[in-house]
């Protein structure tokens, strides 16, 4: 006898599961889908986020350009208005220990005035430094002060090298040093030249050629 029970996949029931299951699994898809676009979205702001800070650093670092300029002397900075560079060349060979050239001065101005502690003079105001450099070329072994000079200004001032500076001294035979030397400057407004003195001898004491008074004027211009 032919049976007339339908297929369970033709049931009414059945049909009403596979449905319910269709629309599950694709509610479930969309939300994935919609999850997913979320996360994309935050790495996004927070890339955007990343370079604002970056750009935000490079223009602090642009910035520095108009940083102030600074002179240390003496472990003091003294901010720097200006500066203005001359090219002496001078050399002196009278010495028979070697010679002493000068191939560069700076005047500096001070932003402000300054206070300066001398440890000849005591305190008194400045508004600038004269800067020299020094290269010195030996012929024997030989003793030479130059950060231990006097300055004189054709302004009328006169100041010691009292500072921190201490390249020079006993120097060797066929030796090539070089260093600066920094005066203060009461008045930068009228200096147009600067006599420099300084004592050099030789380190043998019963060689006497070897001592000599540097006494020599560079003219600024």
């Amino acid at each position: 006898m032919k049976s007339n029970k339908k297929p369970f996949y033709k049931q009414w029931w059945a049909v009403t599961i596979a449905f319910i299951l269709v629309f599950f699994a694709g509610y479930i898809i969309g939300a994935a889908g919609a999850s997913g676009d979320d996360e994309t979205h935050e790495a996004s702001v927070a890339s955007s986020s990343k370079h604002s800070a970056k750009s935000s650093t490079t223009e602090k670092s642009s910035g520095k350009s108009n940083a102030k300029r600074i002179l240390t002397v003496d472990y003091q900075n003294y901010e720097i208005a200006s500066a203005k560079t001359f090219k002496p060349n001078y050399t002196n060979n009278s010495w028979a220990g070697g010679s002493v050239t000068v191939d560069k001065v700076t005047l500096y101005k001070t932003a402000k005035t300054y206070k300066y502690s001398s440890a000849n003079d005591g305190k008194f105001n400045i508004h600038g430094f004269l800067q020299l450099h020094y290269v010195i070329k030996t012929k024997a072994d030989v003793s030479v002060y130059p950060t231990q000079g006097t300055y004189s200004y054709s302004n009328g001032e006169q100041h010691e090298a009292d500072s921190t500076e201490n390249w020079d001294g006993d120097i060797s035979k066929n030796v090539s040093k070089q260093g600066t030397v920094t005066v203060p400057v009461e008045n930068t407004s009228n200096v147009k030249s600067v006599r420099v003195k300084f004592d050099a001898s030789g380190q043998d004491f019963s060689d006497d050629s070897l001592d000599h008074d540097f006494d020599f004027t560079i003219t600024l211009s």
